[in-house]
């Protein structure tokens, strides 16, 4: 089974309206996030994982934009149509080279909370009368976008983080202490999505909410949500005793799938989903 090396973000500019994830870049123009992920995958292994996380590989007539030079300081980073990124120079090559690379998401994916609503603006909010009817009080209220708290990653109508180890029931608490519960699975989309996230780490599984309370009796999620999706390993679930708790683990190459195992004698990374705030 192979390390994972963790994902990482880089530089941070303050942005009206906008907010990229903590330490994302911004482009010239502020429109858009840029996040480096020191993994090396091969181009379309890249372009998969870019695509989890809402974005595409920079493409290749953006790089020009980026202002700080020690940016491009490491080695060869993989951006689109197969082409490279070294040192502010822009090479082509081989598609199943392995190599760090750069995705791009628009920044209007991470909505600012900050962002304000005033009557006499001309692009007020909905709810706003026209200009000639405002009331100078009160103001069209503060927009409250639905977000992730900070460290959380947003997959639909959810947030998810991923804590460090401990086991199953100390996970558990962990997470309900973070606002959240152990991650519960419904579709393979959101299975694929878990798995790119513990991709841009150094996990390699994670505990998820699956659980019985002994081998006679049929697995439930620890959120008391709809047991309707399962992705176990071959051979999987057992019969063994006290193997009632459910993790996930990679299958190379790139695929998570479940195992059943003991839930206090193993320490796990565990992942947490809450609503979004």
């Amino acid at each position: 089974m192979k390390l994972l090396l963790p994902l990482l973000f880089v530089f941070g500019l303050l942005n009206p309206g906008v907010a990229c994830p903590p330490n994302a870049h911004y482009s010239s123009d502020g429109s858009k996030c840029y996040h480096l992920v020191k993994r090396p995958m091969s181009y379309s292994e890249a372009k998969e994982i870019c695509g989890f996380f809402g974005g595409r590989l920079v493409p290749v007539g953006d790089v020009r934009g980026f202002e700080e030079e020690n940016f491009w300081a490491e080695a060869k980073t993989s951006i689109g149509l197969c082409a490279y990124v070294e040192n502010q120079n822009v090479g082509y090559q081989d598609c199943s080279e392995k190599l760090p690379f750069l995705c791009q998401t628009e920044a209007s994916l991470f909505p600012s909370t900050d962002t304000t609503c005033t009557c006499p603006d001309p692009v007020a909010c909905a709810t706003c009368p026209p200009p000639t009817t405002c009331p100078e009080s009160p103001a069209c209220p503060t927009p409250t976008p639905a977000s992730c708290p900070p460290n959380w990653t947003r997959f639909q109508d959810h947030c998810y983080t991923v804590l460090g180890v401990a086991n199953f029931f100390e996970s558990g608490m962990n997470c309900v202490n973070q606002g959240g519960r152990l991650e519960s699975v419904h579709s393979q989309e959101e299975n694929d999505f878990i798995g790119a996230l513990l991709l841009g780490s150094d996990k390699v599984g994670s505990w998820i909410g699956g659980y019985r309370s002994s081998p006679k009796d049929s697995f439930g999620w620890s959120d008391a949500t709809p047991w309707n999706y399962t992705f176990w390993d071959k051979n999987q679930p057992t019969d063994k005793k006290n193997e009632n708790c459910v993790w996930m683990l990679e299958d190379y190459p790139k695929t998570f799938r479940w195992e059943n195992i003991n839930c206090y004698s193993f320490v796990q990374s565990a992942v947490c989903k809450r609503n979004l705030d």
